[in-house]
């Protein structure tokens, strides 16, 4: 079992799972408030969470004394299994001043991996050349292009090539200075 860097929460298993939750949160800080003072006790019922539950001290040499003193320790019939959590507890957060809704986090998340995706997103550009050419060529001194391969034949030993650039200002910088060289050029959108 992977030992975790001492944390104000507890994870506990092996709690016996026909136990009421209440009655479970009820007899779990009996035993554990012995220890320190006890924020919050989170034991649920669902399948996959049954014989768990998370216990969060005020401070981390009660969760430390509460850790020593009780992982192992027989409880309602079974062997308590305890560790540090890997997350702290939001109410932590909510006592240091520093949590916000989870709603906020999670949109700030989202525009973060938008703007990410964007940054990485391939933008393709179309255009025709010389079948005598390997297709890349007029793309390669282009800041940002990734790769480009043959998608179709054009009149007059042309072929149609479709270049992907790492983002939209490289695809469009791309198609001005190919523009400016009387080479048509589109960015094809999806």
């Amino acid at each position: 079992m992977q030992q975790l860097v001492p944390s104000n929460t507890l994870y506990v298993s092996n709690l016996p799972d026909k136990e009421n939750k209440e009655e479970l949160k009820r007899n779990l800080y009996t035993l554990f408030s012995e220890h320190g003072v006890i924020l919050e006790i989170n034991a649920r019922k669902s399948p996959t969470t049954r014989g768990q539950a998370f216990i969060v001290f005020k401070d981390l040499k009660e969760s430390t004394a509460a850790h020593r003193a009780l992982d192992s320790f027989t409880f309602l019939g079974k062997a308590l299994k305890i560790q540090y959590s890997k997350n702290q507890s939001h109410v932590l957060d909510k006592a240091k001043g520093i949590w916000e809704p989870p709603a906020k986090k999670e949109q700030e998340k989202r525009k973060t991996e938008k703007r990410r995706r964007e940054e990485q997103r391939e933008i393709t550009v179309l255009t025709n050349v010389s079948a005598a050419l390997k297709p890349s060529a007029p793309f390669e001194t282009f800041q940002g292009f990734l790769r480009a391969s043959v998608v179709g034949a054009a009149d007059r030993g042309m072929v149609q090539v479709q270049a992907q650039f790492t983002s939209l200002e490289a695809a469009q910088e791309a198609i001005r200075r190919l523009t400016s060289q009387s080479i048509k050029a589109i960015i094809k959108t999806a």
